[in-house]
């Protein structure tokens, strides 16, 4: 069970939840500062602007390549460059084994904090602009929640 505290109130949730474990029964309490995960506006905002890239470098250069490959491209070689949160390892592809077939993963953006999203989804729109000249939109509903503007 994860348990989210934040004020008195979670704290006095957390105890009466001690308070009733099983007592013969061994049980490890993990305590750590809770780092939101990548908000839901963030996640639409890295799906809007890969089908962007996607449409614009088909159009200018005839390249067929999909959001989805992109995605995996973007997480290989940008998303391993963002500086993780404190405390946090960094992210790093890993090399994954079956038989004699080896390839690399690249790490998932579905446990990013959302600092680290918003870091990540800057690089993708530097990538966009100074590499391709793709303007990527803002639509306001997504981008200033996505990147912590108010």
């Amino acid at each position: 069970m994860k348990l989210v505290i934040s004020g008195a109130t979670g704290i006095d949730a957390a105890v009466t939840l001690i308070n009733r474990l099983n007592l013969e029964r061994k049980w490890s309490v993990d305590i750590s500062e809770h780092k939101p995960r990548r908000s839901a506006q963030q996640n639409r905002l890295m799906w809007l602007w890969l089908g962007e890239i996607s449409k614009a470098r088909l159009e200018s250069h005839g390249d067929i390549i999909s959001s989805a490959d992109l995605h995996e491209l973007f997480k290989m070689h940008l998303l391993t460059m963002i500086e993780p949160d404190a405390g946090r390892p960094p992210l790093k592809p890993r090399l994954v084994t079956l038989g004699r077939a080896e390839t690399m993963i690249s790490p998932s953006t579905t446990d990013r904090t959302v600092g680290e999203m918003a870091r990540y989804l800057e690089l993708i729109e530097m990538v966009a602009m100074d590499r391709w000249v793709i303007l990527l939109p803002h639509p306001d509903d997504l981008y200033y929640a996505s990147m912590g503007i108010k």
